[in-house]
């Protein structure tokens, strides 16, 4: 690919305020549909995947126990008080923290996936952020301990 036409693609695909991610996907769709025409028309160039920086993810942020505490106490003053509201919001922080389930696994879980008496105290994930339904993560649950993930088969 020309000095030219790496200009002129690179300026295409930053145009206007898009963000990295989105830009390195527009690159991507881009090169894919220009293998495509390649195939048809030998003399089509097609821009190097590198022609732009890869996007970073920032690292999670991870809070200390100190902060989890205040958290978890913010959370039982949540109104209406006597409710089960406060209860139910330290339940899922907690769980959340001690087990590091995203929180759409956790609201799909039933109260067969809890196993608290086995040990160790584990949850059942059946529905995953990637929709694998063929299979389920058993997840350890409990503060300080090392979390290992093995993968469940189905029945």
């Amino acid at each position: 690919m020309n000095e030219a036409t790496t200009a002129l693609t690179r300026a295409g695909v930053t145009r206007g305020h898009r963000a990295p991610p989105t830009q390195s996907a527009i690159l991507s769709t881009l090169r894919g549909f220009l293998r495509f025409v390649k195939a048809v028309d030998p003399a089509t160039s097609v821009p190097d995947s590198h022609l732009l920086p890869s996007p970073r993810r920032n690292p999670p942020y991870i809070l200390t126990a100190e902060q989890l505490q205040l958290i978890l106490h913010a959370a039982t003053t949540a109104r209406p008080r006597g409710g089960l509201r406060a209860d139910a919001y330290v339940a899922i922080l907690g769980l959340l923290a001690s087990s590091g389930l995203r929180i759409s696994e956790a609201l799909h879980l039933k109260e067969t996936d809890v196993h608290l008496r086995d040990e160790p105290p584990h949850v059942v994930v059946r529905e995953t952020k990637f929709k694998n339904y063929a299979a389920s993560l058993t997840m350890p649950i409990g503060m300080g301990k090392t979390r290992k993930f093995s993968v469940v088969n189905e029945p």
